[in-house]
């Protein structure tokens, strides 16, 4: 195998491990923040009467962020107490120029009838708004509205997060001192090469 053969080849190990480092790296941070996000309490972000109802919206993140956030919705009849398990309840987000940006339908948790849950992706920082449409038979129509700051996404890695950093700088340092020995090896043996076949032909 030639000199530039076994260089590529040093090189293509190298990359791939390099690359896979990383893979795992963003796997286990990923993993680590969704469960995070699973074990924390959620926020109440809104609580009103209006007409004939009585709402009540939490969420997770429970600092509001850019990504996937979780509403649960808990409507009642306007005494606060009476649950309202037949409504249908939609969720319209308002980008910060005002503009409805997503929208989805809030559905009945299987556990408890009477709380609402919706899911929905974020992609900008800044005030939302988000109105709640809501309708059954026995308490017609209302809408709610609830004012909401998104931030930015925060890069906190933890110790975990910062271990696994310094693996994989460790990785890209011991790769790259791997390559530069192995190649003045190959470039010592090839000028031992070369000097052995001159001296062969003189």
């Amino acid at each position: 195998m030639s000199y530039l053969a076994t260089s590529a080849r040093r090189e293509r190990v190298f990359w791939t491990t390099a690359l896979a480092a990383v893979l795992v790296a963003v796997l286990v941070l990923t993993t680590r923040q969704a469960a995070a996000q699973a074990v924390e309490d959620p926020i109440e972000i809104f609580r009103e009467t209006k007409g004939a109802y009585a709402l009540s919206m939490t969420m997770l993140p429970n600092r509001p962020t850019v990504g996937i956030v979780h509403f649960n919705i808990l409507p009642t009849a306007g005494d606060g107490v009476t649950p309202v398990t037949d409504a249908e309840i939609l969720v319209v987000a308002n980008n910060p120029q005002g503009k409805a940006e997503y929208q989805v339908r809030a559905l009945n948790d299987p556990a408890d009838r009477s709380r609402y849950a919706a899911n929905m992706m974020i992609e900008h920082e800044g005030l939302w708004t988000f109105d709640v449409e809501i309708k059954s038979g026995s308490l017609g129509e209302e809408k709610f509205t609830a004012p909401l700051e998104i931030g930015e996404l925060p890069i906190d890695p933890g110790w975990e997060g910062g271990l696994i950093l310094a693996l994989i700088l460790i990785g890209f340092a011991g790769g790259i001192t791997y390559l530069v020995l192995s190649s003045r090896k190959a470039l010592r043996e090839r000028e031992a090469s070369r000097h052995a076949a001159a001296q062969s032909r003189a």
